[in-house]
């Protein structure tokens, strides 16, 4: 597993790196490695080519100082390639034969019609060789006997799905085809009849199909069991420079023996399938950019397209699919079942939970020698599933209970705020409370303003009547301050009325708390003139004059 990282550059209080030491490397918790400030990079070889790991980097200072691991980072290490089922794919039709003059000729260059990832490159072109091997790099010719790999010499950037000495003689009734099957995103390559050099009567068909994926296929229609058969051959490949490769078997030994309809895999991925269609409960709408993962296996994941349909990749096995949207609650489907080139049909029907708070701001008086509390609820009405809810403060002083917690449908909870303000001077204080949720609008943030007083009698600092106060500036441009005062949490409406009596804007129409609060009111789009601003609580009704002037 090759790690790659971007350096940091300042420090958590935001100021610049000048001590970066170097960096740690964890392998699910483990240290595995340190490099030197200046590398990036890592490469990882755990002992177990077939599982699933979670790496973490941090970077260490000269003190030392080590930095807070973010999320790790999963990961698969497995097997680059894997035995599967024999499928020939027939071109013997539509392929279009190489022309070799020699027995160790090569063709090429040869256009692939896409991209080839390989080994740590990409190529649009390969050159052919009638003795069992490609290659996308130019060679000089094709008459090399074959070796173990890798080795440095050429072919370079080469894939071997059955190199030896082989002679596709046409008037023998051999023949090398290619074929650039657009129509499934892949390059076909199929040896037929081919002889051995040194044995005109052994004859071997196989085949090699590259994907734009960037996996491989190495098909084996026909290998004779006469001499030399299988017994002398080098099945891999290899990279660019010939130096790295990886090697299934050469002259009889190997973890792959070929033989007759067999086949095998390099970077096939995934063998099995999750699909289905995620739609909105109720409504059967479509739900688009649904996250869908296996719980098992976080890296395998999907996205639902704009008519909801996913297609989710994994190997086989039996899985729990989790699914998650943003103002839809969440579903897990557990016992899903997907066999080696299976496809698994699951629907998903998300419901929605309907998140509604009665405050937006809380003004908490408090006296000094005792703290300040306070309460806001949060309700889920008309929803099909449960709220959830976590919330969080700025404030280590400032506190909520319960911090977590599910909202059933049509249900409500009573959140308590609490503020440690007994040790307080008299004053204001202010804070913040998130509350992260799975509706729309997440998260949503509640200032908090805690007005401590010497003693209860202080009438200044809190109000003790409704007022609606004069607006400022009057006459105003455009934007102008409305004030008001609440002496009690009570449902507040202002309402900006014409001299029609025709109602223009409803600039606040909600509960507040207790305190005295002011907004902007813009009237960008309306005429010069006066207009009418009437506040209502309760019993309590204020009429105030504004004027227009542009």
């Amino acid at each position: 597993m090759r790690l790659n990282w971007s350096a940091p550059t300042t420090n958590d209080d935001g100021s610049p790196i000048t001590d970066l030491a170097s960096y740690n490397i964890y392998r699910s918790g483990n240290l595995v490695g340190t490099v030197a400030a200046g590398t990036t990079q890592y490469v990882d070889t755990p002992s177990q080519n077939d599982g699933y790991y979670a790496w973490t980097v941090t970077a260490r200072d000269e003190v030392p100082n080590i930095s807070d691991p973010s999320e790790p980072f999963t990961g698969a290490v497995v097997s680059p390639w894997e035995q599967i089922d024999y499928e020939w794919v027939d071109i013997s039709q539509v392929g279009t034969p190489i022309q070799l003059d020699w027995w160790g000729d090569i063709d090429g260059p040869l256009d692939l019609g896409f991209n080839f990832p390989f080994l740590g490159d990409e190529y649009s072109q390969l050159w052919l060789s009638g003795m069992g091997w490609v290659s996308f790099i130019e060679l000089f010719n094709g008459f090399f006997s074959n070796v173990n790999i890798p080795n440095g010499a050429e072919p370079h950037a080469a894939i071997y799905p059955f190199w030896d000495e082989l002679y596709p003689e046409p008037t023998m009734g051999a023949q090398v085809l290619y074929f650039q099957d657009q129509a499934e995103d892949r390059f076909v390559i199929s040896w037929l009849n081919v002889p051995h050099l040194f044995n005109t009567g052994v004859l071997y068909s196989f085949q090699l199909i590259l994907g734009d994926d960037g996996s491989l296929i190495m098909n084996y229609m026909d290998i004779p069991v006469d001499w030399p058969g299988n017994a002398e051959c080098t099945i891999g490949v290899e990279d660019a420079t010939s130096t790295s490769g990886i090697p299934l078997y050469y002259m009889g030994v190997g973890e792959f023996a070929p033989a007759s309809e067999t086949a095998v895999a390099f970077w096939s991925g995934p063998s099995g399938a999750v699909t289905g269609i995620v739609r909105e409960f109720g409504s059967n709408a479509p739900v688009a950019d649904a996250m869908i993962t296996v719980a098992q296996h976080p890296e395998f994941f999907t996205t639902s397209d704009v008519t909801g349909v996913y297609l989710l990749e994994v190997e086989p096995g039996t899985y729990t699919i989790n699914i998650h949207k943003q103002g839809y609650c969440d579903q897990q489907i557990t016992n899903i079942v997907v066999v080696d080139d299976g496809t698994v049909t699951q629907n998903f029907s998300l419901r929605q939970p309907n998140a509604q708070f009665d405050v937006t701001s809380l003004n908490i008086l408090a006296v000094t020698g005792q703290n300040a509390t306070s309460q806001f609820e949060i309700t889920n009405p008309g929803a099909t599933c449960e709220l959830e809810y976590t919330i969080t403060t700025n404030q280590t002083w400032l506190t909520v209970n319960p911090a977590t917690g599910e909202v059933p449908s049509n249900g409500s909870v009573i959140i308590n705020v609490t503020g440690a303000t007994a040790n307080f001077n008299p004053g204001d204080f202010t804070a913040t409370i998130s509350v992260a949720h799975n509706d729309l609008n997440s998260p949503l943030a509640i200032p908090v303003t805690i007005n401590v007083v010497s003693n209860a009698d202080d009438s200044h600092e809190l109000p003790t009547e409704f007022a609606l106060n004069a607006n400022y500036p009057n006459p105003f441009n455009a934007t102008t301050v409305l004030s008001f005062d609440v002496p009690q949490e009570s449902r507040v409406e202002l309402v900006v009325f014409n001299v029609q009596g025709q109602e223009i804007a409803r600039p606040v129409d909600q509960v507040m708390s207790a305190g005295r609060h002011s907004i902007n009111y813009a009237a960008d789009g309306l005429p010069s003139g006066m207009y009418l601003v009437k506040m209502t609580s309760g019993n309590f009704t204020g009429v105030q004059k504004i004027v227009l002037l542009k």
